[in-house]
């Protein structure tokens, strides 16, 4: 249940079935946080690359996209092993 709780959300404000390039105010920003963004993107720069679409279906760079991508799951990755070995002692 958790983890539809989380996908469904970011399927739907990531792009990935409802285009996102024209969303602006709260959905834009909920958008560039959600970490399906970039990774959807970064696909979409590979399948269209050399195309005449490409400008119209990617949105950011794919270096901008990898480096979001690997960012935020430093970031996920450090603030889950902190707490796993918080819970972990406290036992």
């Amino acid at each position: 249940m958790a983890v539809m709780l989380i996908t469904m959300p970011q399927m739907f404000l990531s792009g990935a079935i409802i285009p996102i390039t024209s969303s602006s105010g709260i959905l834009m920003v909920i958008s560039r946080i959600l970490p399906m963004t970039y990774s959807l993107d970064l696909v979409r720069s590979v399948i269209y690359a050399g195309t005449a679409e490409y400008a119209s279906v990617v949105m950011f760079s794919p270096v901008v996209s990898a480096l979001a991508t690997v960012a935020i799951t430093v970031v996920c990755l450090t603030v889950g092993t902190f707490f796993y070995a918080r819970s972990e002692k406290n036992r």
